[in-house]
Parts: structure tokens; sequence; C-alpha cells
């Protein structure tokens, strides 16, 4: 029987002498394994050999099909098959975005400013939207405005909040007075001032 555990010893022995036939024949074998264990529900192998397909390593390269077995592994939650996912997903807009694609761009953006998939970078995220502004985009322009009154906020910085107010008050008196209150509550007195006036 080709699937004994015997026979299997023996193609290992045979392997491990250079018998090139011995070696296919045991990564055959190997990966059908792999796949039954997979198809049969097994988590840990649907990401092996979602990784192989991809890989190409032991069965014929297959990306499309190795994606699946690994996107059902990470819904079955697998975490390695989720890190991957996310892995690709950020490479995937990257090569978007240096293609000059505006819609990554701002993608990778939100993914940076909010440490959502990778890991946060708000200097980058500014990068990303500036670039997608210099294209032409108008919601890069709304994006970058929200991304440094946020930056604005979180800064704890009266004067930096106070400076993006007195930005957003020339557009938008009411969605300063947010940036004027919170300077004011930091008791910098030309916020208070200013969330008075308005």
């Amino acid at each position: 029987d080709k699937n004994s555990d015997l026979y299997i010893q023996y193609l290992e022995i045979a392997a491990s002498l250079g018998l090139y036939k011995a070696k296919i024949e045991l990564s055959q074998i190997k990966s059908y394994a792999i796949k039954g264990k997979a198809d049969a529900g097994d988590v840990e192998a649907m990401h092996k050999y979602g990784m192989m397909l991809i890989n190409g390593e032991d069965v014929p390269r297959n990306a499309m099909l190795g994606r699946k077995y690994i996107e059902q592994a990470a819904e079955l939650g697998s975490k390695k098959s989720a890190k991957y996912l996310r892995q690709i997903e950020v490479q995937e807009l990257q090569n978007l975005a240096k293609k000059g694609d505006t819609k990554a761009m701002i993608k990778l953006s939100d993914m940076l400013a909010k440490g959502d998939k990778v890991k946060k970078n708000v200097a980058l995220a500014e990068k990303y939207l500036k670039q997608a502004i210099e294209i032409g985009d108008y919601e890069a322009r709304q994006k970058l405005n929200e991304l440094k009154g946020q930056n604005a906020l979180e800064s704890e910085d009266p004067k930096e909040i106070f400076k993006h107010a007195s930005f957003v008050e020339r557009r938008n008196k009411e969605a300063s007075l947010k940036f004027y209150k919170k300077a004011a509550d930091l008791d910098y007195v030309p916020a208070i001032l200013s969330y008075t006036r308005i």
C-alpha cells in the first residue's frame, strides 16, 4: 500500500540517499495527505495547503485556489491565515498606489492613520494623501483635513488645536467649535475667547 507507514519510511530513506523519484513521490503523498486534512476541515492544514498552492511547493502553483484555502482557514479562526490575508491586502494596495491609484492611497492612509491591519503611522498616512491630492483627488483633500484635525485633537497641544480650529472655522464655523472647546478646556485663552465668540 503506497500510503502505509512502512512504504513512506522506505521513500524517506530513498529520498535521503538522493533518489529523485523517491523525493517526488514522497512530496506527492505528503501534499495529498495535507489536502485531505484541509478538505476535511483541519484549519492548520487549510493554511498549509493554501501556502503550498500559492508557492507551488510540492503541488502545481495555483495562487487563486491557495488564497481560497487561506480565506477559509481565516474564517474558521486561523490567526496565521488572517495575518497573511492582511499582509496581502496591504501589498496589493501599495502596488496600486505605486501605479497612481488614488483610492488605494486613501485606503492605505485610513489604515495607517487608525493602525488598522498595519502599524499606526500618521506621517505616512499624510504622505499618501498628499500624493493623491497632487494627482487631483478631492476626497484626499477632505481626508487630509480630517486627519490633521484628529491629530490636533490627539496632540493635547492647545496651540495646535487652536490653529486647526481657526483653519476649520473659515469653512465651517460649527465644525470648529469642538476644536475651540478642546483648546479652551486646556485653558488656552485665545481658544476660550473664540469659543465664546462663536
